[in-house]
């Protein structure tokens, strides 16, 4: 079917160059330089948002250290070895929510 090849096209016209915050609206914010760690540069991670699977593998919703939301990204789990106390957190935090979910089925218990 031709729909399958649909590529994902912007339009020029809507288009606009990217104006940042304004003076009046506050200072722009001063975001911390990475670390180097092995010769590579390494950001500090403040905390894990969400999760995903992407082709079988996990990956998170990473806001960083002095970084806005905006500027959170999406990581594979690998590139979160240096972080293993975060990720842990966030583990935890999720098994104590997904045990904690409220009865949702509409039924009462039996007495």
């Amino acid at each position: 079917m031709a729909r399958d090849h649909i590529q994902p096209i912007q339009n020029i016209v809507w288009l606009r160059k990217y104006i940042s915050c304004p003076p009046a609206l506050g200072p722009t914010p001063q975001y911390l330089p990475p670390r180097v760690v092995d010769g590579a540069e390494e950001y500090e991670v403040n905390d894990i948002i969400a999760h995903r699977l992407v082709n079988k593998k996990k990956q998170y919703l990473v806001r960083f250290e002095s970084y806005r939301p905006e500027d959170n990204l999406w990581l594979p789990e690998a590139n979160l070895k240096n972080a293993p106390a975060i990720v842990q957190t966030y583990e935890k935090r999720q098994q104590d929510r997904f045990h904690t979910l409220p009865d949702t089925t509409g039924t009462a218990p039996r007495t």
